[in-house]
C-alpha cells in the first residue's frame, strides 16, 4: 500500500518562505526606470518615460516665421498646436528630415521633438547611469547617459532645451 507524504502545516511554510535562503533580497533588486530610445539621424537619445505623453506620425509642420532654426514650426494635434523642435539643427546644425514626433508630457509648455525613429522602450537600472561626458555633443542639454546594450545613450534634458527656447525667443 503507497504512503501518501504527511504534508507541512502552515506553520512550517511560513517558517521555510521567511528563511534566508527563500526569501528575496531587496538589496539585489535594483531600481529601475523607463526610458524611451530614439534615434535622430543614426544617433541613439533618450527620455525618461514619464516625459513622453505619445508618439506620433505624419503631422504638416507649420512653420513660424523669426523662430530660431531650430524651432521648425507647429503641428496640429488634437486642435492644441505643439511646437517642434528639431535637435539635429541645436546639436549639428543641419535639419532632419523627419515625419515622426514625441510629444512632451508638459503641464505648461506643449512641445515635440522631431525624430527619425523610436528604437525601443526599455527599463533601465540605476546603476547603469553615468555622468555626461565632454564629449558628448551638445552635452549642456543632457542629463547623464545610459548604458544600454554597450552603448551610452545620452539622457534629454528636456527643462534646458525649454529654457534656450524661452531665451532665443525673447531676444
Amino acid at each position: 500500500m503507497r504512503q501518501i507524504p504527511e504534508m507541512p502545516d502552515n506553520d512550517e511554510i511560513l517558517a521555510q518562505i521567511s528563511r534566508p535562503g527563500n526569501q528575496e533580497d531587496p538589496a539585489a533588486a535594483e531600481e529601475t526606470e523607463k526610458y524611451v530610445i530614439f534615434d535622430i539621424d543614426g544617433r541613439s537619445f533618450a527620455l525618461p518615460g514619464a516625459q513622453v505623453q505619445e508618439i506620433v506620425i505624419d503631422y504638416e509642420i507649420f512653420y513660424l516665421p523669426f523662430m530660431p532654426p531650430y524651432i521648425r514650426g507647429l503641428i496640429n494635434r488634437h486642435g492644441e498646436p505643439y511646437t517642434v523642435i528639431d535637435l539635429k539643427i541645436l546639436f549639428q546644425q543641419q535639419p532632419l528630415d523627419g515625419k515622426k514626433f514625441i510629444i512632451i508630457r508638459d503641464a505648461y509648455d506643449k512641445l515635440s521633438l522631431l525624430i527619425t525613429d523610436i528604437l525601443k522602450i526599455v527599463n533601465i537600472k540605476k546603476s547603469s547611469i553615468r555622468p555626461v561626458t565632454a564629449q558628448t555633443t551638445g552635452s549642456g542639454y543632457f542629463l547623464y547617459t545610459a548604458a544600454i546594450d554597450n552603448a551610452d545613450i545620452p539622457v534629454l534634458h528636456i527643462d534646458t532645451v525649454v529654457k534656450k527656447i524661452e531665451i532665443d525667443v525673447s531676444r
